[in-house]
């Protein structure tokens, strides 16, 4: 349901959807109604039922100004009824459609009365004349559309076609008659990835021809480049037209995509018997919502409602880059950086979902995951509601290299305290991953506490190879505090001797 007011003028409207899901088959229904302060008013209804084929049905009904005899340029309602019904079939390969429209307006008109009409005919030269009378003049069209698609590979590039015929009688206006023909619609497109993006090569051809006049030919050949880049989204589109009426076009345009709006600019030349025309636009959006936890930028504008995401940051000032990526009902894939907020625009009262993923880059100097958020939310939400997205994220950084003593022996067996982790090996390799970006490699051989300085040599994806580390003896007081004091380590040095029991951890020993 929902209020407006435009121009002075209240309108409520009030929808319903419904759906219903069976095992093969699917049943979807929508129900509305308009009313205005004017005396406006409107329904519309759509009925599809889909079992292999599909099946669709539509009724409009509009009253507004133009049903009062009142020409206003704000009715957009008009006066009109209009029944749409429609079915496709999947046939060899390619789809069938058909296609039936019967639609009826009314503009405001008046009529004069005859002679016939007047009882007092004979003394109409003595009467004041007649007042003309405002009427309906109905406007009523059928229209009948069958056509034929099909779309397959051939080699890099994907093939669309479609033939199809059309038949529309109309009556009660200007243009009664009968319109007739035939038209095939032809498209190529190739798309190419690669590391730096995609290129998308496209060809098209459009042929109408009616029954009593030329045909139409209509022809076009484009190019798109398309770049992902961290969190920014480029685009890059050019495009050529013409037809069989010497009318040429060119159009050139570009997008930015990236957390503080979306950009655009687009530059066309027309070309036709008349002279040439160049036309140029810019444009740029952003959305803003202010919630509890702070502010949010996005590419939304005008939308109902809005999610508000936000990824987790880090202390590591050299870790930056994509950390996820977001996929919200139709919109496009969001690539989100760490500790980054973005407000994506959602539809008011329609059914979404919000899924998440990893999408650390491979030359990171650590693994970023996302963490407890995995698979899909639903989201359902209310006109002006804001609903805030938090994306936790799980660091982890690996060093692998060799440990030894002073004397280059190799430590065998010892226990790595940073991090409950496997231990060295039998030439002291090891492999360790830590939930941060350690400085130093701490110890523990038998009663020896050693620490080793980290200092990488190579990195690989995100694997950092330290290489061989010696380690010199350290003493307890020495170890940080923070490793110190967690029960894991803890118990590891009392096991050594190296620290006093106490009576807690003595009561767990011989429990064990």
């Amino acid at each position: 349901a929902g209020v407006a007011d435009l121009g002075g003028v209240s309108y409520g409207e009030l929808r319903l959807d419904l759906r219903h899901v069976f095992a093969t088959q699917e049943i979807r229904g929508t129900f509305s109604g308009m009313h205005g302060s004017d005396g406006s008013r409107g329904q519309q209804h759509q009925l599809s039922y889909r079992r292999r084929a599909s099946w669709n049905v539509y009724h409009q009904r509009m009253r507004g100004r133009a049903c009062q005899f009142e020409d206003d340029a704000r009715d957009r309602l008009g006066c009109a009824d209009s029944l749409s019904a429609s079915m496709a079939l999947p046939v060899a390969g390619g789809n069938a459609y058909l296609a039936y429209t019967r639609r009826q307006t009314w503009r405001a008109g008046t009529v004069q009365l005859g002679l016939g009409d007047d009882p007092l005919a004979g003394l109409d030269p003595l009467l004041p004349p007649w007042i003309p009378q405002p009427t309906r003049v109905p406007q009523l069209s059928r229209t009948w559309q069958a056509s034929y698609s099909r779309s397959q590979r051939w080699g890099e590039f994907s093939v669309s076609s479609r033939i199809g015929v059309w038949q529309q009688t109309s009556g009660g206006g200007l243009r009664d008659g009968r319109d007739r023909g035939i038209y095939f619609n032809f498209s190529l497109n190739r798309l190419q990835r690669g590391d730096r993006g995609s290129s998308q090569r496209r060809y098209g051809l459009d042929v109408r021809q009616p029954q009593h006049a030329r045909p139409d030919i209509n022809y076009s050949a484009g190019q798109t480049l398309r770049q992902e880049y961290e969190d920014q989204y480029r685009e890059v589109s050019g495009e050529l037209r013409g037809n069989n009426n010497e009318r040429y076009s060119a159009t050139l345009s570009g997008q930015l995509q990236n957390r503080i709006g979306q950009t655009g600019a687009t530059v066309s030349r027309y070309q036709h018997q008349g002279g040439n025309e160049v036309a140029y636009s810019a444009t740029h959006s952003s959305g803003l919502a202010i919630g509890s936890r702070g502010l949010y930028w996005g590419a939304g504008v005008g939308a109902d409602a809005g999610l508000a995401v936000q990824v987790d940051g880090t202390d590591d000032l050299d870790l930056t880059g994509v950390a996820a990526e977001l996929q919200v009902g139709g919109l496009r894939r969001q690539r989100l950086k760490l500790g980054e907020r973005r407000l994506l625009p959602v539809s008011a009262y329609q059914s979404h979902r919000a899924e998440v993923q990893d999408a650390s880059a491979l030359d990171s100097i650590a693994a970023v995951r996302v963490s407890g958020v995995g698979g899909a939310r639903p989201l359902f939400l209310s006109p002006g509601r804001l609903v805030r997205m938090p994306v936790p994220i799980e660091v982890t950084y690996t060093f692998i290299g060799n440990a030894h003593d002073i004397a280059g022996a190799p430590l065998r067996g010892a226990r790595i305290l940073n991090a409950p982790v496997p231990g060295t090996g039998s030439n002291g390799g090891f492999v360790a991953d830590f939930p941060r970006r350690e400085k130093t490699l701490y110890l523990l051989q038998d009663d020896r506490l050693l620490h080793c300085p980290l200092q990488v040599r190579e990195r690989r994806s995100v694997v950092m190879l330290v290489g061989a580390v010696q380690c010199e003896p350290l003493a307890v007081a020495q170890l940080p505090a923070d490793i110190r004091h967690q029960a894991r380590v803890t118990r590891l040095l009392q096991e050594q001797a190296l620290i006093a029991a106490t009576p807690q951890t003595a009561a767990a020993g011989g429990a064990q």
